[in-house]
């Protein structure tokens, strides 16, 4: 019964001065500074490696003009034209996000290791790869331009990457338009040895056709029989002759192209990516950044604990309560 009496004024709110928290204050002073100190070490390591990363940048022109030599703006020759295609920069930009440069980049920098990954887990390949789209940033402009963004904890590592992403793509593009280029020259082997096959098949048939006409002028007998004939003949011969100009057009235009691209291909004269800026290691540390974000940080978690403290030291007795019920 005396407990019961009690109770009401037991856990009645406590009323806390401003001497009295700065009281119990000064009693944790060692415990809350050792945790402070912790805590902004933590913290500062933690902002610097992990929230806040260095950004390099690399700019680059995606140069076309190689491919004019075998573009020409006669409507003529557009058929045989498609050597090098007019798509040079959406297919450097592909590129530069696709898979094959990605796990290039995986291999040469370990990234994996870099990125703190398991290597034996599961997915841990993936976590690299979405991991780097993460740190990679591409902008382009209507005007050819492309600049890569790198972001990463360690500066030269950046720039690096950066760089090396430029020269691995200029190197990939360039073996995919000289491939391109060779299978071409193939198809255009072919279709000159067609054409020449076809021009030689229709010089035949016009010698036969003169034999014939020759021989109509030596009969002389049957006068309606010579008109007839040489009029089909005629019609005959000068549609092969018209066959024969238009076959020998097409087969000078495939020579050229046939030979502009093995002149390409030895010269090496493709469509290449123009450095417009190599990316540098970012110049400013980021340890002014981590250590103001830290004390911040430090600062939030000491005006918690106090208010933790003071709410404590103001209802505690409500906390046992709810504990003993």
């Amino acid at each position: 019964m005396e407990t019961q009496e009690n109770s009401p004024s037991q856990f009645r709110s406590r009323n806390i001065s401003t001497h009295d928290l700065l009281h119990a204050i000064s009693k944790l002073k060692w415990l809350i500074l050792v945790s402070a100190i912790l805590i902004g070490t933590v913290s500062f390591w933690y902002c610097k490696t992990r929230i806040l990363s260095y950004s390099s940048s690399a700019s680059f022109y995606i140069n076309d003009i190689n491919s004019v030599s075998l573009t020409s703006p006669n409507n003529e020759t557009k058929p045989l034209d498609g050597l090098l295609t007019g798509e040079n920069f959406n297919r450097v930009y592909q590129l530069i996000s696709s898979t094959r440069t990605q796990n290039y980049l995986i291999r040469k920098f370990g990234l994996l290791k870099h990125y703190h990954i398991d290597s034996t887990k599961e997915f841990s390949y993936e976590k690299a790869i979405n991991r780097l789209r993460r740190n990679i940033e591409i902008k382009k402009s209507p005007f050819n331009m492309v600049t890569i963004t790198v972001s990463d904890e360690y500066r030269y590592l950046a720039a690096e990457m950066a760089n090396e992403i430029v020269s691995f793509v200029d190197k990939l593009n360039k073996d995919i338009l000289l491939s391109a280029l060779q299978r071409k020259i193939q198809i255009y082997q072919g279709l000159i040895k067609e054409m020449q096959k076809t021009n030689q098949a229709r010089i035949v048939e016009m010698e036969s056709l003169l034999k014939k006409m020759n021989g109509v002028f030596i009969d002389a007998e049957n006068k309606k029989y010579n008109a007839e004939t040489l009029l089909m003949l005629q019609q005959k011969m000068s549609g092969i002759i018209s066959d024969i100009e238009t076959a020998n057009g097409e087969l000078i235009r495939a020579q050229r192209y046939h030979s502009l691209a093995l002149q390409i291909i030895k010269e090496k004269n493709l469509p290449t990516i123009l450095m417009m800026q190599y990316a540098t290691p970012y110049s400013y540390s980021l340890a002014p950044k981590a250590l103001g974000m830290s004390i911040v940080f430090v600062i939030f978690c000491i005006t918690m604990f106090i208010v933790f403290l003071y709410w404590k030291m103001r209802y505690g007795n409500y906390i046992s309560l709810f504990f003993k019920s």
